[in-house]
Parts: structure tokens; sequence; C-alpha cells
């Protein structure tokens, strides 16, 4: 039956459920709610936008006293307004309830750190990445707010590992993978080991080792590669302070390397700013980055204290 089921559909129930969740649930609810998200990862993600939705209408005070036409309503803005909402927010679900119950993990600009999570799993969280956690009997649940993760997920066939970023859900049991969730860069996924399922905007893919998920833009289409081991090292390398490119937009990489805080890259110029960019380059050496790219280029830099400016080199007379 499951396999039918629409995104539309999965909408509607969600947002019924996060009536519920606001005027609270009893502990039959609670079990039936688990019993409903642990059918399909997309149900996860469509719960959290609704959550979000009722946060930021501030309306759930009134749910017993609404008829049932209110809750059409909502649902009709669950559908035509989650794009509008995810840009509010920054492209950010923030969803009190269903997240941050365990705490929430962050590195500070410049830092990569590893941490071991209660059931065994590990995750490395790059420079300035932020995310919350919310484990319990039914699920191991994590949104990632920003930045970039890599999971090395411990098998737990009765509690799947899920990840919230933006409109995707990941779901794994028993593998490796990275997520990166950097505004104004491809929101993308890599598999090292094992297999994810990916569910975005209603639909559901499997991504197995050596493959790559990007996606440029809520409700685009997303491109999915298979990557040669070289390839997949190489996209993995900031866990060893290296950043690795392929055909990334300058503007982009400049963002990439504002996370690791040895500078800032200003990008003067918007023609400059869309060139490709493909290469590999230490993360604390932007100035290092900036001259190589220059000199590729045919760009000039200027450094100024912690300001790297790169511009167009005005035209021969």
């Amino acid at each position: 039956m499951h396999d039918r089921e629409t995104a539309e559909t999965i909408d509607d129930a969600a947002s019924e459920w996060a009536a519920r969740i606001d005027r609270g649930l009893s502990g039959t609810e609670q079990e039936a709610l688990d019993a409903w998200l642990a059918v399909d990862t997309r149900r996860i993600g469509a719960l959290a936008r609704a959550r979000a939705l009722w946060v930021h209408a501030e309306r759930a005070a009134r749910v017993e006293s609404e008829p049932r036409q209110g809750l059409l309503n909502r649902r009709r803005l669950l559908a035509g307004g989650a794009t509008a909402l995810a840009a509010t927010l920054a492209g950010v679900l923030v969803v009190p309830r269903l997240l941050g119950d365990n705490g929430e993990l962050a590195s500070a600009i410049g830092e990569t750190r590893r941490v071991t999570l209660e059931d065994g799993s590990a995750v490395t969280l790059g420079p300035g990445t932020r995310l919350r956690r919310s484990f319990d009997t039914a699920r191991r649940l994590i949104e990632l707010v920003s930045g970039e993760a890599f999971f090395e997920v411990a098998q737990d066939a009765r509690r799947p590992f899920v990840v919230i970023a933006g409109q995707m859900t990941m779901r794994a049991i028993e593998s490796a993978f990275g997520v990166r969730a950097i505004e104004g860069v491809p929101l993308s996924v890599i598999v090292s080991t094992g297999k994810v399922s990916i569910g975005a905007g209603g639909a559901a893919r499997v991504l197995e080792a050596n493959m790559r998920l990007d996606a440029s833009a809520p409700g685009a289409a997303a491109r999915v590669t298979r990557l040669e081991p070289d390839a997949l090292q190489r996209s993995l390398a900031w866990r060893e302070g290296m950043l690795a490119f392929e055909g990334d937009t300058l503007a982009s990489v400049a963002k990439q390397f504002d996370r690791y805080g040895a500078a800032r890259i200003v990008i003067a110029d918007p023609v400059l700013a869309r060139e490709p960019i493909t290469g590999s380059f230490a993360a604390n050496d932007p100035r290092g980055f900036a001259r190589a790219i220059a000199a590729s280029l045919g760009a000039r830099v200027a450094i100024e204290g912690d300001t790297i400016r790169l511009s167009r080199k005005p035209a021969a007379k």
C-alpha cells in the first residue's frame, strides 16, 4: 500500500500529526506516530516541514477549536507554501519538538572534530557545522542544520538512522556517508560504504557505495554520479584538511574556504564568480589558492589582512 502513497497524501497525514503534536500526544498516539514514521523516510521529512509551518504560522493553540476545514486549509498551505517557507528559513527547517531532545553538536570555524554517538555511530563535523540529534527506542534522528558531516553508522536494524538536511531525508542502517548542507553551495550526499535511501520532493532513490548525489536547488532535479575510488577519496578529503573541487563555481569554492577562517575570499566580478574550478587545495591556505586561481584565470588578486579580493584584470589598451 505504501508504495502507491503520494507526496500529497503523506503531507496530508503529516499536517494532521503536526496538529496532534502541538496539543500534546498521549502514549498511544506517540506509539502510533513512531509506527507511522518507521514505514517511510519521506514521512519524517514531511512531518519536519509540517511542524515548521505550524511554528511559523503560530496557530497551534487553535487546533482543537477549529473545524476540520481549518486543517484542510493548512494542508493547502503545506502543499503550496513549503518552498517559500524554506526560503524564509534560509533552507533550514527548525523543528524544536521533533529534533533537539538529545542536544546539539557543533564545530567552530576552522575546526574539524569526530564524535562518537551513544549508539556507537560516529560523526565527523567539518568546520562551522551544526547538527541536532534525537535518539529513542524507535529511531536515530539527526538534523544537519548547516555545514558538512560524515556519518559512520553502527548497525541497529530496529532503529533506522535518519539524517534530515534541507528538504532531503536520508536513511541508513550500516553505512558510511557524507552530507554537505552549506548555504550557497549545492546540497550533496556521498556514500562511501553500504547503501543510503534518499527521499526528496516525494521521490525516493537508493545510493550505493561510490555514488554521489548533488541537488543545486530545492525542487530541482538531483544529479547522481558514480565515483571512481580516487574521486571518492578527494570528495571526502576535507576530513584531512583538503578541499577538492570538480567543476564547482568559484563563488561556491570561496564559501567553502570561508568555513576554515584563515581569510575571507571576495570575488568582485560576477562573471569571474561563475568560473568552474577543478583541483585539490589545502583548506588552511586560501591565499595560495587565490594566487593559483588568479594565475590560471588571468585574474588579479589583492590581499589586505584577512580579506582576499579576486577581480578581473583591466582590459589591455
